[in-house]
């Protein structure tokens, strides 16, 4: 065991570095966290799709962007589970109502300060797919906007207002939604979660894709078909469902699914190492 007058020694560098570093740490200018600073950072949402099928879910693309001259204090909990945005359905007379349910898990997390410099943004890929039938009960014209709350939830920020079209769907479009009502999944069948088991939910989506796989429906049920087949170690089945869907610059998870892929790649490769 070390002497207790070296161990005293051996901190006495440390600490003084500590000091140094806490004083140089001090003494040069920081990012204010304040809500002012909050406040001038810029929260955009957009939409690859604004014209959507009834119970289509809503590709959702959030960006919060530093515009300034100056380093502020932001964060980067932007997905929907994080429950630091909020989405709200705006009013032709302005009055905003909060879409409930957003997402089939949340939770109230910690969101961990970030800074962003000037010209820095952070962007985060979402669907709208759970309540779709209550937050969208019918076709028409839908005004949403989105409201992001700092890591103390004493400032928020909100954004432009993102005009999207549902409509009634006609064709093999109507029969997969049709498909959807008749399971009595309208409010779920999207969002991963809802099924009794995850053997009905694979049996289900299989049956879709099989059959509706051309509509607007399709890439989202494949996957989540891909998903199951992943989770399940399924992967040449995974694969055959996410290929695909990794390379459609328009699907709002083709980085979901090349991510995917990615560690089924990499898991491949640590098997075959010796």
């Amino acid at each position: 065991m070390k002497k207790k007058s070296h161990f005293i020694t051996s901190m006495a560098v440390p600490l003084a570095l500590l000091f140094v570093s806490t004083f140089l740490y001090s003494a040069r200018p920081r990012a204010s966290a304040h809500g002012s600073d909050f406040n001038r950072l810029t929260l955009t949402i957009s939409s690859p799709k604004d014209g959507l099928a009834e119970l289509e879910p809503v590709p959702i693309v959030v960006n919060l962007c530093n515009e300034t001259s100056q380093t502020i204090v932001g964060h980067s909990a932007l997905g929907f589970s994080n429950n630091f945005v909020k989405l709200f359905l705006v009013g032709g007379n302005g009055e905003a109502r909060e879409i409930q349910n957003v997402s089939p898990v949340t939770g109230n997390t910690a969101a961990a300060p970030r800074e962003l410099g000037p010209g820095e943004s952070l962007e985060v890929k979402e669907a709208l797919a759970f309540h779709l039938d209550k937050s969208f009960p019918r076709p028409g014209a839908y005004r949403i906007q989105a409201v992001l709350y700092d890591a103390r939830w004493s400032n928020e920020i909100k954004s432009n207002v993102l005009t999207i079209h549902i409509h009634h769907p006609d064709g093999v479009t109507l029969e997969a939604l049709n498909y959807i009502k008749r399971l009595g999944a309208a409010s779920y069948f999207f969002s991963g979660v809802g099924f009794p088991s995850e053997e009905q939910a694979r049996t289900a989506l299989e049956d879709f894709t099989a059959k509706f796989s051309e509509t607007g429906y399709g890439d989202y049920a494949a996957f989540l078909l891909g998903e199951h087949y992943f989770y399940g170690k399924d992967f040449t089945r995974a694969e055959q469902q996410l290929s695909l869907l990794s390379k459609k610059t328009d699907f709002v998870f083709a980085d979901e699914a090349k991510k995917y892929l990615e560690k089924m790649k990499n898991d491949n490769a640590s098997r075959r190492t010796p």
